[in-house]
């Protein structure tokens, strides 16, 4: 997969970061949004459970039909099987609703401050180095001319 990098060449203004630094600049990012990252921990778990208690129903309602025959306690089961498949599911819901509404946040406000800081560069910085010079990263273009 080293063809992805493939044509993206060092500048002068490039800078290098460590780990260190840049998992602490993602977590400036989330932390405006702990506390719906916590609720997704939770869903996460909740989910877990509910699909961990399925196959246990399952087995259980089996055992039970194959050994008394009861059909009223087999309803029961039947029942909790259900609700424990429609908890899980909903559990889900949330988890994928809120990490895609976390994480779509912290992207708009990575962008914003992307683009907060291309505009308070001086211009004489672009003079250097050229913005949306044709490179081997990006794929190339033809020129669409009329016909005839």
């Amino acid at each position: 997969m080293g063809f992805l990098m493939d044509g993206i060449d060092a500048e002068g203004y490039d800078r290098t970061y460590t780990d260190r630094q840049l998992l602490s600049r993602i977590f400036d990012y989330f932390r405006p949004h702990l506390g719906v990252m916590a609720f997704v921990a939770t869903m996460i778990v909740l989910d877990s459970l509910m699909s961990a208690v399925l196959p246990i129903l399952i087995a259980r309602g089996l055992d039970t039909i194959a050994i008394d025959g009861s059909w009223q306690r087999a309803g029961v089961l039947i029942g909790a099987i259900l609700v424990s498949g429609a908890l899980a599911w909903t559990f889900n819901f949330f988890r994928q609703w809120n990490t895609a509404r976390a994480v779509g946040n912290v992207v708009l406000e990575l962008r914003q401050d992307a683009f907060d800081a291309v505009m308070a560069r001086d211009m004489s910085f672009y003079d250097e180095y050229p913005t949306g010079r044709s490179s081997a990263a990006s794929p190339p273009t033809r020129r669409i001319s009329p016909t005839s």
